[in-house]
């Protein structure tokens, strides 16, 4: 089975389009929301949108990530399509790294597919990815995505994936973007999210492949990367000194991290040059 995490952040515009991205998902599957204290009333505006299918629940977990424990509340809980969705609050905010590490130690499924709450899924995309895991023995799959503006329109830019990432290409550059990724739970289980002053993603991805080997990709835009207004990767500068933490934190060391650098931006630049 596969479990899919869906971090969510006063993300009322979006979250019921990503939610129902992955409901229309061919798979076993169940959905984890992990609100992490929004303004915005954007859960229960999407426990209202399911409402019928939804069972109020008010059960207090506690969770040991990485950092220390995190409390959270089962919120609502319901099956929908024979595919249990599960609503969960965190007590406090805890960051979007803390909250994905949050829902894999909740999921029961040997797969996290992992979804932001501004982004969203083509129907077939889970299935082909399971199925390209399988055939490879791989940890991970990731695919292309299709660059939308905040609103949702297309802006006609498609980032691809090379079908196979090393861990000497992904040094290079990130190719792999946290909507689109299918990865075997052990794996998070084991290099959970982190450094939240940094790229806590592609820090998870370096650490992975050290450890597995290869991964796959699939370069067909399976999944719409929603562009958001005001986000951290939009500021060019913010994101190069991430990147630079990235590298440090991953061990490579000052002298080479900022040479990495270098081959970063030069990559950086080619894939968004349109």
């Amino acid at each position: 089975m596969i479990s899919v995490i869906i971090p969510s952040y006063n993300s009322g515009k979006y979250v019921i389009k990503a939610v129902t991205s992955a409901l229309n998902q061919n798979v076993e599957k169940e959905i984890i929301v992990i609100d992490d204290c929004s303004t915005d009333s954007s859960i229960e505006f999407l426990v209202k949108y399911f409402e019928k299918d939804f069972i109020p629940r008010n059960e207090k977990v506690s969770q040991t990530v990485y950092d220390g424990t995190a409390e959270v509340i089962l919120y609502w809980q319901g099956k929908i399509n024979d595919n249990t969705l599960s609503v969960y609050k965190n007590l406090t905010n805890q960051g979007v790294a803390t909250t994905r590490n949050i829902g894999v130690k909740l999921a029961k499924g040997d797969y996290i597919a992992l979804l932001d709450a501004d982004d969203w899924w083509e129907e077939d995309k889970l299935e082909r990815q399971l199925s390209a895991l399988e055939k490879n023995n791989a940890v991970l799959c990731n695919t292309a995505r299709d660059i939308t503006n905040h609103d949702g329109t297309p802006t006609g830019l498609i980032i691809h994936t090379p079908k196979v990432i090393s861990l000497k290409k992904l040094e290079h550059t990130n190719y792999i973007n946290c909507s689109s990724v299918l990865i075997k739970r052990e794996a998070l289980l084991r290099f959970p999210m982190e450094h939240s002053d940094a790229h806590e993603d592609y820090l998870t991805w370096l650490r992975v492949l050290r450890e597995y080997g290869d991964v796959i990709g699939i370069d067909e835009p399976l999944m719409k990367y929603r562009l958001s207004i005001g986000g951290k990767s939009r500021n060019k500068l913010v994101a190069a000194k991430m990147t630079y933490k990235t590298y440090c934190y991953a061990g490579y060391g000052k002298i080479k991290s900022a040479i990495m650098m270098i081959a970063y931006t030069y990559n950086g630049f080619k894939k968004y040059k349109k």
